[in-house]
């Protein structure tokens, strides 16, 4: 079945910079592709992507994570549906651990809040989208 495409957006500070994108970026060439693959299938299918890709963070009202494995690691990235069909990224990591660092839940608890009280003024600036 296919789904509308949803838009993928990344959280972006009051400079403009993109934390999610640039760890992205900073990843080799192959971990990269692979994290931008999850991406392009969470942009396809939404709310619809499958355990264990992704899954709503135990306890959490708003994060979701997308679990990329890569070799012997383990890659997450942080979003929340937001409005209709968009999807911000909000925190991205290399997770060391069993239990998902409390700083990482935290930070992205901050970015969607802030990412909320943006668009709720009207001030947040959408030109860091997934194409």
């Amino acid at each position: 079945m296919v789904y509308p495409n949803w838009k993928i957006k990344f959280y972006q500070d009051e400079r403009g910079n993109s934390p999610v994108y640039k760890y992205i970026e900073s990843l080799s060439v192959k971990e990269r592709a692979k994290v931008f693959e999850f991406i392009a299938q969470l942009q396809e299918k939404g709310n619809k992507m499958p355990n264990p890709y992704a899954e709503k963070l135990t306890g959490e009202k708003d994060i979701w994570e997308l679990r990329i494995k890569w070799r012997t690691n383990a890659y997450r990235v942080f979003y929340f549906f937001f409005e209709q069909k968009d999807i911000y990224l909000v925190n991205a990591f290399l997770k060391k651990t069993n239990k998902t660092p409390r700083a990482e839940i935290k930070k992205a608890k901050k970015r969607i809040k802030e990412i909320k009280e943006r668009k709720k003024e009207r001030f947040y600036d959408e030109t860091k989208e997934w194409l």
